[in-house]
């Protein structure tokens, strides 16, 4: 009866609710992605055009290359993105992770690892 988006930059953040107050279908298959995202993306294509506007009013030119800042406090760490683990020459598939400090896999994952994860195409009857 529901369908939440939230979404945000580093200089903006919005959430779209679509549904009924009273507990009413929305219709079939009506997920955030379906029903809100759209009225989200159209909010903010009309905020990007405005901020461009009054750019352009001002003389400035506009570029949008906003980025988070990130905490000083983070690790950044290589892992296997299939084990969870510190990524190694066996790794495949590889992704960067962000970490608190200590909080950081300890050991590297082995070709043993990935025997471990059982793929489920294999194992069906």
């Amino acid at each position: 009866t529901d369908a939440w988006f939230v979404g945000f930059s580093p200089s903006l953040c919005a959430g779209v609710w679509v549904g009924h107050d009273k507990q009413i279908p929305i219709g079939e298959r009506q997920s955030g992605a379906v029903a809100a995202l759209p009225v989200w993306r159209d909010f903010f294509y009309k905020v990007i055009k405005e901020k461009q506007r009054i750019a352009e009013e001002n003389g400035e030119e506009f570029v949008i290359d906003e980025e988070f800042e990130v905490p000083p406090n983070l690790s950044f760490v290589e892992i296997d993105s299939k084990t969870g683990l510190l990524a190694s020459p066996v790794c495949l598939f590889t992704i960067r992770e962000v970490f608190l400090p200590g909080s950081e896999p300890d050991r590297f994952c082995t070709h043993e690892d990935h025997m471990m994860i059982l793929d489920y195409y294999s194992v069906r009857k």
